[in-house]
């Protein structure tokens, strides 16, 4: 009988501290100027290599919240029509019981497994239904193209390979959860194989998807160009909490860009020189006070969408009202985060949002010496 090899990976979600525009290449991509964290907020990956029938890599998908699992999972059916039913891949052997995105309160002062605070009852966000759009299929899945692709660049046959995600972080939200899943197969493979460097393996990643290179990288870091020009930054001072909140609207990263570029008749020399909100940004945290770096959050994005869907800026306002230090879109949206200094003072935050807002979360700025 064939050996099977599990492997797990943890897919850390993504924020923009900012997001600078700088101008528009001849290769139609948009050269960026960005501070990125990654959030403790996260999916978990798993992996297994050599799977029955010599099976192609193939994807299913699981909520955390049990509500949503067959939502998911139907959403990948024409996937793994091609291959044997996912029953008959073998389960990874489990060391700690599954998590459930929305458990029991409990561990009053730390987080829960999946990375979210736990809130009491009335804080509670609604299910993962409400902030998980139905999941890419076939070639478009990005963590189905990342396995064949690091294979291909490796010249490894590894007699078939299934990938499960149990999806945490919400889809079409600005905080790269497809890129962090596609990040996290390079990276579980990289450390079975060791076929690449990490510079290579971010060369790798960059062919997948423009954030792909920093969801390897993680951390607090300065990325440019596409998001393939990394420089590792300190980290937030003391930590800090951040309440995740997705307004149900759906957003056109192209059209974005194209609304953008006419909003700016000269995208290359915005007011105050190119990139100033990153260069502010860049001092706050020099300065290693978190108050200055709540007040220097900003993204380009933010008012041209703002311009379609009021509600990022009164997801903004309420953010505020509630002692965020500071409140901001991240990427293309749809997420707006506000950024505390307390997780009291956060919770207290989610409850007001959710009036509102149907899907709200609370979690924590990760480390970057907690990467690797």
């Amino acid at each position: 009988m064939k050996e099977h090899v599990f492997l797990t990976e943890a897919a850390y979600g993504k924020l923009n501290l900012t997001l600078d525009v700088v101008g528009r290449r001849a290769d139609g991509y948009h050269d960026l100027r960005m501070v990125m964290c990654s959030v403790e907020l996260h999916d978990d990956v798993e992996l297994t290599l050599g799977a029955p029938d010599g099976c192609d890599c193939r994807f299913e998908a699981s909520a955390a919240n049990p509500a949503t699992k067959e939502i998911l999972r139907c959403a990948q059916n024409d996937m793994n029509r091609a291959c044997s039913e996912p029953a008959a891949v073998p389960a990874a052997p489990k060391t700690t019981p599954p998590v459930v995105a929305d458990a029991h309160i409990g561990h009053k002062g730390t987080l829960q497994d999946d990375g979210t605070w736990p809130m009491r009852a009335s804080a509670t966000t609604n299910p993962a239904s409400e902030c998980t759009a139905a999941l890419p299929q076939g070639e478009g899945n990005l963590a189905l193209r990342a396995a064949r692709a690091y294979f291909a660049a490796a010249g490894i046959d590894p007699g078939g390979c299934f990938v499960r995600i149990c999806k945490r972080v919400p889809m079409q939200a600005g905080m790269a959860g497809g890129s962090s899943d596609a990040a996290a197969v390079l990276r579980a493979l990289n450390r079975h194989f060791g076929a690449f460097s990490d510079e290579r393996l971010r060369e790798i990643g960059l062919g997948l998807g423009s954030d792909v290179p920093y969801c390897l990288f993680g951390g607090i870091a300065l990325a440019e160009g596409r998001g393939e020009r990394l420089t590792r930054l300190l980290d937030l001072p003391n930590g800090a909490w951040v309440v995740l909140c997705k307004p149900d609207f759906s957003v056109s990263t192209p059209a974005l860009f194209g609304a953008l570029d006419k909003m700016n008749e000269a995208p290359e020399a915005k007011p105050g020189g190119p990139a100033s909100n990153t260069d502010r940004m860049l001092a706050a945290l020099r300065a290693g006070a978190l108050p200055a770096v709540g007040a220097a959050l900003a993204n380009d994005f933010a008012p041209v969408l703002a311009r379609q869907a009021p509600i990022v800026d009164e997801c903004k306002r309420q953010l505020l009202a509630c002692g965020a230090l500071g409140a901001e879109l991240t990427g293309t949206g749809s997420v707006i985060f506000g950024l505390f200094d307390s997780p009291d003072t956060a919770e207290a935050a989610a409850r007001a949002l959710r009036a509102s807002v149907p899907y709200v979360q609370i979690t924590r700025i990760r480390p970057a010496t907690t990467v690797g």
